[in-house]
């Protein structure tokens, strides 16, 4: 999932461009995640596996104001639909008010969610749900079988997106499942591999059995919205939600309030009100935490070194994970110049990616070695590059064939800048680097408009196709680069249904480096996310994607 990355200040940029080397980047350990698409099932003697919901989360009762605050984006979310999401920020807050039929939780590991029951047949074709008795949406609605089934049939509807319905997300989350492809095409009017079995039971048929096909319906596409208030542009600003809370103020922004359910059928959420900082006083959250204004923040990169001392006051506050995410280059081989093999690799080749991480953040994010991060599959993802050289572009340059001159897009400046002083200073050639905001730069991104561009990608799911096959295959709606390669689509297609763990990682492997050698993608770091977490705040959890759901969180102690 796109997201804004951290920017770096102009000093770390020139300490980049002008050293010819730095310190070596701390090293990490690393990130555990589980090699398996679900917790622990029970195995029945005709192969059916079966996973059972646990057991709600009960708050104590404490006498502490059950109130939250933190601060979000200087300007509102695009949009809050499941079926619409398109970056991690809106799709934090969107998780608090739906949920879907499983969940990741806090070990990112699939778990029944509104199913209490999950059945998978032996030839993982089938997956039957069984649905809490008595869940409801909001407003008091029935939440049944029939309401699971007209959700996930919406976010297929080809006229959520002007009538391409492969331009949708469920075109990457649902597209297993049997009929899911003729919906996204407009041919069907419902997904045949839907089946209402009786009011709280659903069975789900696939095309063919994906080893992740649980890890997407955990996505937001998965999250059930009821079809009947869900009509119009701007229905989700006051939602008939399906998760813990409630929205209850939503200003342009970014300003949100969201009360707690008491009627979840999860289980009543511990906080009763979150309050999410919009617009100017989302400003300067780190000020505000030391004030004591907020509760929670992530620390700004000037700021780490600080923190991370055992002398610092906030030092006892720290949380340090290692996230599932890449900051990558990645070029569209269908956009001039890009569209030049020769160019693209010496453009990449000329650039020495290790400096990324190991000067300009300092050793503060991990060196990326691929595109998939470490411990998804519980392995690393190592990639081979070439050299480090700037002849080629150098050449390349002084031939004066380049018929227009590159371009590479960035939302904050300062990879896209470096990059830029480095060809210049190393092999004379000109690039613009293009700093643009991020609603343009999504919006170009997402249109497929951008020639190249620096790009964050936060798993959704800990898995590879989650970073391959949603980014590269050709047709993905996430393919915003529009790269299209039979071999390296066999090669993630064979992956998804291959059944025994270590050939599914030696095929992603390959594809990989497929794209490495073709030149379209250059893996700079892995972020690391500091964050500070006041010391009244309890059950809070900071996953390697993030802070996933707050529902287990309470106040107990002084503010």
């Amino acid at each position: 999932m796109r997201s804004l990355r951290r920017v770096v200040v102009l000093w770390v940029l020139l300490i980049f461009v002008l050293t010819a080397c730095g310190e070596a980047a701390a090293p990490f350990g690393a990130t555990s995640v589980p090699a398996t698409p679900s917790s622990t099932p029970t195995l029945l003697p005709d192969g059916t596996r079966v996973l059972i919901a646990p057991a709600p989360f009960n708050p104590p009762a404490v006498d502490d104001e059950q109130r939250l605050v933190m601060t979000g984006s200087t300007s509102g979310p695009v949009t809050l639909d499941p079926a619409l999401l398109r970056d991690a920020g809106a799709a934090f807050l969107a998780r608090q008010v739906f949920r879907g039929l499983v969940r990741l939780d806090n070990d990112l590991q699939v778990q029944p969610d509104l199913a209490e029951r999950v059945e998978i047949s032996a030839n993982g074709l089938e997956y039957t749900f069984t649905l809490r008795a008595g869940a409801t949406f909001q407003d008091g609605t029935p939440l049944n079988a029939a309401a699971v089934a007209a959700s996930l049939d919406r976010a297929c509807d080809p006229e959520l997106a002007g009538g391409d319905g492969f331009a949708l997300p469920a075109a990457i989350y649902l597209i297993d499942i049997l009929g899911a492809r003729e919906r996204l095409a407009g041919q069907a009017d419902e997904i045949a591999g839907i089946q209402i079995v009786d009011d709280v039971t659903l069975r789900i048929t696939l095309e063919r059995p994906v080893a992740s096909f649980l890890f997407k319906l955990a996505g937001s596409p998965g999250w059930v919205v009821d079809t009947n208030t869900a009509t119009g542009t701007n229905w989700w600003r006051e939602p008939n939600g399906s998760g813990p809370f409630k929205v209850e103020q939503l200003k342009d922004d970014g300003s949100i309030v969201f009360s707690g359910w008491d009627g979840f059928w999860g289980g009543a959420p511990g906080l009763d009100e979150i309050v999410i900082r919009g617009g100017v006083d989302a400003l300067q959250p780190l000020n505000q935490y030391e004030a004591g204004d907020i509760d929670i923040t992530s620390v700004p990169f000037y700021a780490v070194d600080r923190v991370l001392s055992p002398s610092d006051r906030l030092h006892p506050d720290l949380v340090v994970v290692e996230q599932l995410s890449t900051t990558f280059i990645t070029l569209n081989v269908g956009a001039a110049p890009y569209d030049d093999a020769d160019l693209r690799r010496a453009l990449l080749a000329a650039f020495d990616r290790r400096k990324v991480a190991e000067v300009m953040f300092d050793g503060k994010v991990r060196l990326a070695e691929g595109l998939v991060p470490p411990g998804i599959l519980q392995r690393d993802w190592p990639a081979e590059y070439p050299a480090v050289d700037s002849r080629a572009a150098a050449a390349i340059a002084a031939s004066g064939e380049i018929a227009q001159r590159p371009r590479l897009f960035e939302p904050g400046g300062g990879i896209s800048s470096a990059f830029r002083q480095v060809l210049l200073r190393d092999a004379g050639l000109e690039v613009d680097a293009i700093d643009v905001e991020w609603p343009v730069f999504a919006d170009l991104l997402t249109t497929g408009r951008l020639p190249a561009c620096v790009l964050t990608w936060i798993a959704d799911y800990p898995d590879p196709a989650n970073f391959l096959t949603a980014m590269f295959r050709t047709g993905s709606p996430d393919n915003y680069m529009r790269y299209s390669n039979p071999e390296f689509d066999a090669l993630v297609d064979d992956a998804e249904v291959e059944p025994d763990e270590a050939r599914r990682a030696e095929l992603y492997l390959a594809a990989q480096q497929l794209l490495i050698d073709d030149g379209v993608l250059l893996p700079l770091y892995h972020d690391v996310d500091y964050t500070l977490v006041k010391p009244w705040v309890h059950g809070l959890t900071i996953t390697p994607i993030g802070i996933l759901s707050l529902e287990d969180v309470w106040i107990a102690g002084s503010r």
